[in-house]
């Protein structure tokens, strides 16, 4: 079975920005207790929104600051990407990352030419890809960001993974933003509750120019209505993501296969 996890930039960064190391380093841990097929993405956090929300990077360089701070974005998250892999050869992890300004493009910021066999000569040699959030070559924009979740929706589809998990700041999906009174935790939720939910969501109080959670359950509903089980769990959470790779969920899932 494939399982491909999706690490949130929120759980691993602080905004200073400084990687959060104990989670970081927890999480690796707990991915050694599985003997499935593992893909991981994790998101660019504090390392690359707020200068890429400042110079709005995703719809392409206007002007000299906002090329050096396309550089200084790439740069910051190709540094978290490395404390990423420290954690994980820590713990004796043989993952490998996979740049995506190197192998994905989009157009108009709509995912396409992407070479992807990399990927799956990777997991032919049992290594751990790993991908992250980043900026990519657009041919509308010049350059875009592409989320960690749009990447983990496509690198599903494209290795019809059977489960993909999602670890979060939160314990999972809400009917409203978990702040707020009228929230409620979906443990099982149908196709239509997670629109719902996602209707009723915002972003936050941080800069994310990949759609916070809205975009985290637009990548969702694509990828159950592709027919992948998809889960969130609480990342900062001690063993939340290693039940969820031996298929005990304590947040939400969203089978396509419908509630059991």
């Amino acid at each position: 079975m494939t399982i491909v996890i999706k690490l949130g930039g929120s759980i691993l960064t602080t905004p200073k920005p400084s990687v959060h190391h104990e989670t970081l380093n927890r999480i690796a841990h707990e991915l050694t207790t599985t003997d499935e097929q593992i893909v991981l993405i994790h998101g660019a956090g504090h390392y690359g929104h707020p200068l890429a929300h400042e110079h709005d990077l995703a719809h392409g360089i206007k002007d000299n600051e906002a090329r050096s701070a396309a550089a200084t974005v790439h740069a910051h998250v190709r540094r978290l990407n490395i404390a990423v892999l420290d954690a994980l050869h820590t713990q004796g992890l043989p993952a490998t990352t996979l740049s995506p300004l190197g192998l994905l493009s989009t157009n108009d910021a709509t995912p396409g030419g992407w070479n992807l066999v990399p990927l799956h000569r990777l997991l032919e040699e049992a290594l751990i890809p790993v991908l992250h959030g980043d900026l990519v070559l657009d041919t509308q924009r010049g350059l875009t960001v592409l989320s960690g979740d749009t990447i983990t929706t496509e690198i599903a589809r494209f290795l019809d993974a059977e489960h993909i998990i999602y670890a979060l700041d939160q314990d999972g999906v809400y009917t409203h933003p978990p702040e707020t009174d009228k929230a409620r935790l979906l443990e099982t939720p149908t196709l239509d509750e997670i629109k719902t939910a996602r209707e009723n969501a915002t972003t936050g109080n941080q800069p994310d120019v990949t759609g916070g959670m809205q975009g985290k359950l637009d990548a969702a509903i694509q990828a159950a209505t592709r027919g992948t089980r998809v889960s969130f769990v609480n990342g900062h959470e001690p063993h939340r993501v290693q039940n969820a790779l031996n298929g005990d969920i304590q947040g939400t899932t969203l089978d396509p296969r419908g509630p059991p």
